[in-house]
């Protein structure tokens, strides 16, 4: 399985990061939504969950909690860029757009890309 990490910035207006199969069809859970939450849980290392609740939006996810599993992440580097872009998008204020390469379920997220309004 092919995997890509992307972080992009642009203009310091949007960026992004991902941890997904290039050979899936990525499917958007909820678009132009408000963090209003973070939290993590594990009991180890490679059953870390970032979980994230989101505010108004659009989509399957939208005003729910969206989980971000470590263990479809397949690297610690990858998980941190998500982390970090999660973290920089609930302190600016940002919206999210928020994916799953796996499957149409808030438990899968796997990409979020944010954007200043």
């Amino acid at each position: 399985m092919k995997l890509s990490i992307v972080a992009a910035l642009s203009f310091g207006l949007s960026i992004s990061a991902c941890a997904s199969a290039s050979d899936k069809k990525e499917v958007e859970l909820v678009s132009n939504a408000e963090i209003i939450e973070i939290s993590s849980s594990a009991h180890r290392k490679a059953e870390m969950i970032i979980y994230v609740k989101v505010k108004g939006g659009s989509g399957i996810c939208a005003n729910k909690t969206l989980a971000f599993p470590l263990t479809i992440m397949n690297s610690d580097l990858m998980y941190t860029l998500m982390h970090t872009t999660i973290i920089e998008a609930y302190k600016t204020n940002s919206k999210v757009t928020i994916f799953s390469g796996e499957e149409a379920k808030c438990e899968f997220a796997t990409k979020v890309s944010m954007a200043k309004s």
